[in-house]
């Protein structure tokens, strides 16, 4: 009996080392598809065979490089600042998924690895599109059912496309590179950019229409542009935190094995040298020897001059960068020493290193010393950049994920406890365990909590351009996290009246002022990313969701402790707690809702799991399942296309929501000046020209209606002249400029043509996609606008019918937004208007019952309950006027009623914008 138990033994640990880089076949699988797998596996064992160069196994690894391409380039364009590009990465995503679907399963018969969170995730995504027919708002939700599709697809093309440790290699390679480059240029951006920024903005106010869509500097945007915290290409630092606890431990278990090869390097180089210098005493030096020295020169002159390139080049962007953003002469390339020592001897310094350690050892030992000194300084810069985020919430899910990590190696290295765990019964104890966390905390969060202030950082003046630092007091404050818990409890309720179907994904926004309670910030995400998934797609969302990341958690961990490499335990142990810091920071904040972040969630967890070894393929025994699988998931891919094909048209012929911002701005002003009974040109008739670009981009057509004047430095003091004095004006004096108005009647005329342009424009996307209730808003406005500016009566009526109808479709297409009720109500005023008697009457009860459910959806705004009442008011007197005063008067009883209503939620509610004090 012992023996039996040492060669089942022996059989498995033969398994275990042989497991990575080959697809075992199910135990029932026929011999038929046992040699298509074992065809498929030892084609990945020649590509990955030591003999072959490099470039060529690298090159045998088309997916990993398409990953690889993907994490590189995915956090330049963060999917919350520019959210029209995830679209272009969906499409990417898409393609490599079909391409490896058709090719490896269909072509090549490889089987489906990891079943389970497969399964679990496509679950989550199969609930989340049948809540298309049950959501509130069918845009958000079609939008988010794209970006979900896009992270399926990258967790199945990671599990099952990595198919050895150079494939998870290439993968991680770019994933840490990329980290080690947004720490630098979140440095970069702290230090320089964001003072800067400050400068410009307080020069020039304009800028902030721009910029941020709007010429009044609030609260919350004076604390944005003035509190110092790092959040690099990212929007918010939150999600800068969310990013760089994904990299630093991935980093430092990287940096562990990575120094014991270069301690084994060493000990090899010591020896090689010796025996290479003993043959040369000897004179037994061989011709090849002699011709792989030759070849090693060129390959250290060659690696050095690439080191002097990349060097060279990027300080040299960055003196260049940093001087044209050097406002007050402060900065460090003001020196010319200083600038030479960066420029030119640190790229010479450097290039020396791979000079000497490739023509003494080669390029693949340069690559090991050049990563092993490369990996301490990226931790050490992630880290920093993580403090400067000031984001609690990252820093207690890195340190308790590490912490957590920690404990279970060390507990499970004396305690062989885990080989006893099976992995069904610790996901499904996981899953409870977080539930019961999250839930518990949303729905059991201090009764008397409420949102404190945002602290009054005055404006960019008032700070200046050093702007203002986070004290020890505000990171010990405890107002972020009852105003977090206001954001719970509001959810909570959300998801308990919508248990079974979710109010449909990517609509918690939507529904949350339906549920907003006197004390409760407004917020358009959970900041508990478990708790939205609840809210929006119910309880079997909610349990996938769960159960995979569950599953994730526990197998994640098992294949760490499963790995008797102890090296590259190390670099698994880091991706893993990495990503267990990711899901602990979801707790308190939305990863999963930011596009860029989440595709790094997904991807890194696949990698984990693949980089863990192979397992048991899906239990289908005929080949041809596999095959029928993968066509099934090729339609979903094809479907998922199709669907964002028309999206991306309609959003292709929409123009920037900032332009767009930017014109209705521009076009109040034309139509304020161009209105003037007695025009008389001022000093207070200014606008940005960059305001007024966006709604009339051609100088000469401005010069034909107004003045135009650029700024120039005279004598050191900045003066206006004529747009025709400036030769080339620059980007800056373009940004700087101003407008105005000299000749009403033809800037009435030229912007009732621009505005008509935009009306067509707006209108052609909205016929190829007819979901978007911002696009129908948009044209509500301009609408409205063109009806101000009308020449005759018909012009007028046309355009208030016009507008009366965009209003209500942006009603009909989120039926639970309180906004687009206020403007539907005011367009049914409007159209009551052009009627009289009782038909006008309709139309004007018709706008107050609007009016009324808007204060249903949304109970706790000021603006909305002041709307209302002055309606009230205004058609009590309507009535009272009409002979109808006993309804007249009960309005008017009802308007102050609201008015005293708005007045004491503008005294006692809670302002916006506590989401972006340190969490």
């Amino acid at each position: 009996m012992g023996k039996k138990k040492q060669k089942k033994r022996a059989k498995s640990n033969h398994s275990q080392k042989h497991s990575h880089g080959a697809t075992p076949s199910a135990p029932d699988a026929p011999v038929a598809n046992r040699s298509r797998q074992n065809t498929f596996a030892g084609a990945s064992k020649e590509a990955d065979s030591a003999n072959a160069p490099l470039w060529r196994r690298i090159s045998a690894e088309p997916v990993a490089l398409g990953l690889a391409a993907l994490l590189l380039v995915r956090p330049w364009v963060d999917g919350v600042v520019y959210p029209f590009y995830n679209l272009y990465f969906f499409a990417a995503i898409v393609l490599m998924f079909a391409a490896w679907a058709f090719y490896r399963v269909v072509l090549q018969g490889e089987p489906f690895q990891f079943p389970a969170p497969t399964l679990l995730l496509g679950g989550f995504l199969l609930v989340a599109a049948l809540g298309l027919s049950t959501t509130i708002q069918t845009d958000a939700t079609y939008r988010n059912l794209l970006y979900w599709t896009g992270h399926f697809f990258v967790f199945v093309l990671a599990v099952h496309a990595l198919r050895n440790r150079l494939a998870v290699g290439i993968v991680l390679s770019a994933f840490l590179g990329v980290a080690f480059i947004q720490s630098i240029w979140s440095l970069i951006h702290f230090q320089h950019v964001l003072p800067y920024v400050r400068w410009q903005v307080e020069q020039n106010p304009q800028l902030l229409q721009q910029h941020f869509g709007t010429t009044e500097l609030t609260g919350e945007l004076a604390h944005r542009l003035n509190v110092n915290r790092a959040f690099g290409s990212f929007l918010f630092p939150n999600a800068l935190g969310a990013f760089v606890i994904l990299g630093i431990p991935a980093a430092t278990g990287a940096f562990v094995m990575m120094r014991r090869a270069w301690r084994a390097w060493r000990e090899n180089a010591e020896t090689a040298s010796q025996h290479a210098a003993l043959a040369r005493e000897l004179g037994s030096e061989s011709e090849r020897d002699r011709r792989k020295q030759d070849r090693r020169l060129l390959h250290a002159l060659a690696a050095a001059a690439g080191v002097w390139v990349v060097v060279f080049s990027a300080i040299y962007i960055l003196v260049a960068f940093i001087q044209g953003t050097d406002f007050d002469g402060s900065a460090w390339v003001q020196s010319v020493p200083l600038r030479v020592l960066a420029v030119w001897v640190l790229p010479v310094a450097l290039a020396l290193f791979p000079l000497v350690i490739v023509r003494k050892h080669g390029f693949r030992h340069f690559v090991i010393a050049a990563v092993t000194n490369l990996l301490p300084v990226a931790v050490a810069l992630q880290l920093l950049t993580l403090w400067l985020t000031y984001s609690r919430g990252a820093m207690l899910g890195l340190a308790a994920a590490v912490g957590l990590v920690a404990v279970l190696l060390t507990a499970a290295h004396y305690t062989r406890w885990l080989d006893r765990l099976r992995p069904a019964a610790g996901a499904a104890a996981l899953v409870l365990c977080i539930a019961a966390m999250g839930l518990a905390l949303a729905g059991q969060g201090a009764q008397s909590a409420h949102a404190q202030a945002i602290p009054d950082a005055g404006g960019p003046g008032a700070a200046g351009p050093e702007g203002l630092g986070i004290t020890a007091t505000e990171l010990a404050s405890p107002a972020t996290a009852a105003l977090r818990i206001t954001y719970w409890r509001t959810g909570w309720d959300m998801a308990k009246d919508n248990l079974w179907t979710g109010v449909g994904l990517g609509n918690f926004g939507a529904a949350y002022p339906n549920y907003q309670k006197l004390g409760a910030g407004d917020v358009q995400m959970a900041h508990n990313d478990y708790l939205q998934v609840l809210c929006e797609t119910g309880i079997f969302g909610f349990l996938f969701f769960m159960g995979f990341w569950g599953y994730f958690a526990v197998a994640g961990f098992r294949r760490v402790l499963a790995l008797q490499d102890r090296d590259k335990r190390w670099l698994l142990g880091g991706v893993y707690a990495g990503a267990l810091a990711f899901l602990l920071h979801a707790f308190v904040d939305f990863n999963f809702y930011n596009p860029g972040l989440a595709t790094f969630a997904f991807a890194l967890a696949g990698s984990v799991l693949a980089l863990g070894g192979r397992v048991k393929p899906l239990r289908i025994s005929a080949p041809a399942a596999h095959g029928a699988l993968a066509i099934v998931l090729l339609a979903v891919a094809g479907g998922a296309a199709a669907a964002s094909v028309n999206l991306w048209r309609a959003e292709s012929r929409m123009p920037a929501e900032q332009q767009i911002q930017s014109a209705l701005s521009a076009v109040n002003y034309m139509t304020e000046q161009s209105n003037q009974t007695a025009f008389e040109p001022n000093a207070e008739s200014w606008i940005g020209l960059q305001t007024i670009a966006a709604l009339i981009p051609q100088p000469s057509h401005l010069q034909h209606i107004g003045d135009v004047q650029l700024p120039i430095v005279r004598g050191g003091q900045m003066q206006y002249v004529p747009f025709s004095a400036v030769n080339t004006p620059t980007r800056e004096q373009i940004e700087q400029g101003r407008f105005r108005v000299t000749n009403p009647a033809e800037a009435r005329e030229m912007t009732r043509q621009a505005i008509q342009g935009y009306i067509n424009r707006l209108e052609r996307a909205d016929a190829i996609y007819s979901h978007d209730p911002e696009r129908a808003l948009m044209l509500h406005f301009f609408y409205q606008n063109l009806r101000n500016l009308a020449n005759t009566e018909a012009e007028r009526r046309n355009a208030t019918l016009q507008s009366k109808q965009w209003a209500e479709r942006a009603v009909e297409r989120s039926p639970r937004r309180a906004m687009y009720r206020r403007y539907y109500a005011q367009a049914l005023f409007q159209r009551g208007g052009l009627e009289s008697g009782p038909r006008a009457m309709q139309y004007f009860d018709a706008g107050l019952e609007q009016s009324r459910r808007a204060t249903e959806l949304f109970p706790v705004s000021p603006d909305i309950w002041r709307f209302h009442a002055n309606a009230l008011e205004d058609f009590g007197r309507t009535y009272v006027e009409a002979g109808a005063e006993e309804r007249g008067r009960a309005l008017i009883a009802q308007a102050a009623q609201a008015r005293e209503r708005a007045d004491y939620l503008a005294e006692h509610r809670t302002g916006a914008g506590m989401e972006d004090i340190p969490s």
